[in-house]
């Protein structure tokens, strides 16, 4: 595998870069902004807009270049309510000040830290916290919701059509996990929400199959994916290698 498609979704911008992983060098890079919309019921990222773009850049990449491999990398201190049609509820923007007013509430619900290792953080930095604000603001949501992804794992999601967590993702300050247990931490207990994330995992690979529509549209029928969380900050090139040794095993 040598040319791989990494779908790079920070706070600001979006990126869809190729990369040639024998050299460690981007063949090409597609960029957007990513916004966030001031709407109801909270500000949220768009994630029409940026499934969008990563649709059409990923029909581009494949028509000129080809695909060898997908790796999914996005910013921390993000999750994903999925509804039980699929549709994905609106991502709140964990910069949100309204959060901190359920901070007290939600004090008594959150795992100690020696129990996840996460410090309690201002706004929505404590994943833990958003879903405590948006459960107790929006209850209805609550009757409709069928699972909880950790944000690189949408993306999979929605590229496959499979569903799971990842420990790199909860593991970041989310009060999620429990890093010495390698399980979930009991605030996901106390939300009443551990049956809704799926099977956790530090890396999943799947096939993605013609029936999911981006391949419809780039012509490719199966592409090996795997994804790393939480790297955003790291450069490329120390991602691409961790990539490179993960898709040679």
């Amino acid at each position: 595998m040598s040319r791989i498609a990494v779908i790079d979704i920070g706070k600001t911008n979006a990126k869809l870069a190729l990369v040639n992983s024998v050299g460690l060098h981007e063949i090409t890079v597609i960029t957007q902004p990513n916004r966030v919309v001031d709407s109801p019921p909270w500000p949220h990222f768009d994630l029409a807009g940026l499934w969008a773009f990563i649709q059409n850049g990923l029909a581009k990449l494949q028509k000129q270049y080809g695909i060898d491999a997908i790796s999914v990398t996005t910013h921390g201190a993000s999750i994903v309510l999925i509804g039980e049609n699929g549709e994905a509820f609106p991502m709140l923007d964990y910069e949100y000040s309204a959060v901190n007013s359920l901070s007290d509430s939600y004090a008594q619900l959150r795992a100690d830290f020696a129990q996840t290792g996460s410090p309690r953080l201002p706004n929505g930095l404590n994943i833990g916290a958003q879903l405590h604000w948006m459960l107790t603001t929006e209850p209805l949501i609550r009757s409709r919701l069928a699972s909880i992804v950790t944000y690189p794992q949408y993306w999979g999601y929605l590229l496959t059509g499979e569903r799971a967590s990842d420990f790199t993702s909860l593991g970041c300050h989310s009060d999620l996990w429990n890093p010495y247990a390698r399980d979930f931490a009991t605030t996901l207990d106390a939300l009443g929400l551990r049956s809704c994330l799926p099977r956790c995992a530090a890396r999943m690979k799947f096939w993605a199959r013609s029936n999911r529509p981006w391949p419809k549209s780039s012509g490719c029928r199966h592409i090996f994916l795997s994804w790393l969380a939480s790297m955003t900050a790291m450069p490329l090139y120390i991602r691409i290698f961790y990539l490179r040794a993960a898709v040679s095993r």
